[in-house]
This record gives C-alpha cells, sequence and structure tokens, in this order.
C-alpha cells in the first residue's frame, strides 16, 4: 500500500502536468508583440503601411501605424503621410493565441497632404488650382477580425472610417480598413 501510495505521489503531478493545455494567461500576453503591413494599400495604391501592436491583455491592444504615399502624384486630397495610434478591443476569441477574433478600434490620426483649391472663376481663360499644403488630426472608429495560426503568422481584414477635427483645406473625413498580414513575435 505504501509503494502504491510513492507511485501516485510521483506520477500525479507528471500525468496532470502532461494534461496541461497552453492557454495565454495575464503574463504571457505581456510579450506579445506583433508588425504588420496592409497588403491591399501596397497593391491598389502606391502606399506603404506598416503597423505594430502590444498586447495589454488577452482580450486587448495597442497599436500605432505609419502611412506613406509613394505615388509622386498630385492627387487632391491625399495624405502624404498618416500616423494613427490605436487601441483595440477584442470579443468572441479563443484564450489560445490572445488578442485574435473580432475586434473594434478607436484611433487618433495626423495626416498631412496638398488639396488645390480655386480663388475665383477667371473666363474664358484657364483657372490656375492654388496649391495648399494641409495637416489634420482626427478620430476615427473600424471593425475588425483577426486570424492567427500557431507559428505566428496573422491575418486581419478591417473596415471603418473617421473625421479630421479641424479641416482647413483638407479632407473632412478619411476612411481606415484594408487587408493585412504581419507575423507575431
Amino acid at each position: 500500500m505504501k509503494n502504491t501510495l510513492h507511485y501516485w505521489a510521483f506520477f500525479l503531478p507528471l500525468i496532470a502536468f502532461c494534461q496541461n493545455t497552453e492557454s495565454v494567461t495575464e503574463e504571457s500576453t505581456q510579450t506579445i508583440q506583433e508588425i504588420k503591413v496592409d497588403v491591399l494599400e501596397g497593391l491598389l495604391v502606391p502606399n506603404i503601411e506598416i503597423s505594430y501592436e502590444y498586447a495589454l491583455s488577452y482580450s486587448s491592444g495597442i497599436g500605432a501605424l505609419t502611412k506613406i504615399d509613394l505615388s509622386g502624384e498630385d492627387v487632391d486630397f491625399t495624405a502624404k503621410f498618416v500616423l494613427q495610434p490605436y487601441y483595440r478591443q477584442y470579443f468572441y476569441q479563443k484564450q489560445d493565441f490572445g488578442i485574435n477574433g473580432v475586434f473594434i478600434e478607436g484611433c487618433l490620426r495626423y495626416a498631412v497632404g496638398k488639396a488645390y483649391t480655386y480663388d475665383g472663376i477667371e473666363f474664358p481663360y484657364p483657372i490656375e488650382p492654388n496649391e495648399v499644403h494641409w495637416h489634420s488630426a482626427g478620430i476615427g472608429f473600424s471593425l475588425g477580425k483577426k486570424w492567427i495560426n500557431q507559428n505566428g503568422f496573422l491575418f486581419e481584414a478591417l473596415i471603418g472610417g473617421g473625421r479630421y477635427l479641424a479641416a482647413t483645406d483638407g479632407p473632412e473625413g478619411f476612411f481606415n480598413g484594408g487587408l493585412v498580414v504581419g507575423y507575431r513575435f
């Protein structure tokens, strides 16, 4: 009887340890970081958009993205540079990987661009536009979903928009969305 008790005392913790499934805890989410690139921006428009996200808990994260226009074209109301910090809250996800699933994102945005204004109408002569450089800060919100595999590769789709708070010569609002691929480390 005593030998059987020793065997159980030795093997029970080992069996319990082997049955432990790996899940994300509050401590392990502090090391979750992601770097991402918006492939839709790169394919449709010659822009590059790179973002970084850091896990606050298994269901929330903060991050920032930067977008640079590489087209070199003078398109009216196109932002040439964007800096956008954001906060995300995740819903309906398994806790196996942390910060994944359906999310709502709130963001602040600072953008710089070029616009063209027309001071007056002078007929029959052609009107020359005035080039105006604008910069504005805005606030927005997005809805999306993130998928991640066991190797750390991720894919997310999001759509949303926002409004510039003090738009003078630039646009009044902005679109926020894309198809993003990245890696978690």
